[in-house]
């Protein structure tokens, strides 16, 4: 790296509450000890609450990867457009919620759902 190239410094979202009222913050769920993102979410479109979502990442894993071990939610800093590093292609960050290609279709409603608050959980 040469001097002259900027480096932006990364600052990870501690909690739920903190990603709720953080600019820019954006919900990010992954399995297979980060080799699938499964979905981003900016979180200002979120409208459930933590222990949901915990249950929502449970729910998608099983159907995945089926390693409670290997999947994590967390949250960080993007702008619109950014891509999201991990296997299986990554993720990217939309202004809506973004579902990775490989989860099945007919969930992703019910996946969208829950995060708009509609939902308590999705039915595998």
């Amino acid at each position: 790296m040469r001097k002259s190239d900027k480096v932006e410094e990364y600052e990870a979202i501690k909690n739920f509450n903190d990603a709720k009222t953080t600019e820019n913050c954006v919900l990010i769920f992954e399995g297979d000890y980060g080799g699938q993102i499964y979905l981003t979410c900016p979180m200002k479109y979120v409208q459930c609450n933590e222990q949901i979502l915990k249950q929502l990442l449970n729910d998608i894993d099983k159907l995945q990867w089926d390693d409670e071990e290997g999947c994590r939610m967390y949250y960080e800093i993007h702008k619109i457009g950014d891509d999201i590093i991990g296997g299986m292609s990554g993720g990217h960050v939309n202004d809506h919620l973004w579902i990775h290609d490989e989860i099945n279709t007919e969930i992703k409603q019910q996946i969208q759902d829950v995060i708009d608050g509609k939902k308590e959980k999705i039915y595998i």
